[in-house]
């Protein structure tokens, strides 16, 4: 699987750092988030739009309320809604 990755920006919890990204694939944009605490590293990424814009929107959303993997569906489920 082949798509761009743009960087929005992190932000740092205790021991995690969370990474925020713009995705694109075949005209499709979406949210990933990378995951860091000491070695491991967890990623997840969904597509939901097709408006470059909007998921830079979310992504900053989600990086400004501190948003981690947990809760990254959940919230992306809301807005979508």
């Amino acid at each position: 699987m082949v798509y761009t990755k743009y960087y929005v920006g992190k932000t740092n919890l205790s021991d995690l750092e969370v990474k925020y990204f713009v995705i694109e694939k075949e005209r499709k944009y979406g949210i990933a988030l990378e995951q860091y605490s000491g070695d491991l590293i967890e990623c997840d990424y969904e597509y939901f739009t097709e408006e470059h814009n909007e998921a830079t929107k979310v992504a900053r959303f989600m990086q400004e309320s501190r948003v981690t993997l947990t809760s990254m569906t959940e919230i992306l489920d809301d807005y979508i809604q």
